[in-house]
């Protein structure tokens, strides 16, 4: 399949999928499941030139029960007038633990170092 040029998924904020799909692709729940079992994804990143800082992870399934995480995100300010929930320390280090690959256990050792319950 040839697949467009590639434009930001979000214009406004000018953030773009790190891998060559389209947003119907990863809309469709047995692409998602495939890639999880054959390639082990966990997230879909975007990424920006303007906001290199702050990549967006996607899940591709629910690692956590949603509402509950949700009610106890910190809003963080992601560009002017545009804010994002970001995920409770602790289900973040349990999800990093629970993916057990070799980057998400260094993310954890970095973590536990910056750890704010210390």
């Amino acid at each position: 399949m040839m697949l467009p040029a590639r434009r930001p998924i979000t214009r406004s904020i000018d953030y773009h999928l790190a891998v060559p799909i389209i947003p119907e692709q990863f809309a469709d729940p047995e692409l998602r499941d495939q890639w999880q079992r054959e390639k082990g994804m966990v997230v879909l990143r975007l990424w920006s030139e303007q906001h290199r800082r702050t990549p967006i992870d996607v899940f591709i399934s629910e690692p956590f029960g949603f509402a509950e995480e949700y009610a106890r995100a910190q809003w963080q300010t992601i560009s002017e007038g545009v804010k994002a929930p970001v995920i409770a320390y602790p289900a973040l280090l349990k999800m990093k633990l629970a993916a057990g690959r070799a980057k998400d256990l260094l993310d954890v050792e970095n973590l536990r170092k910056l750890d704010p319950y210390r």
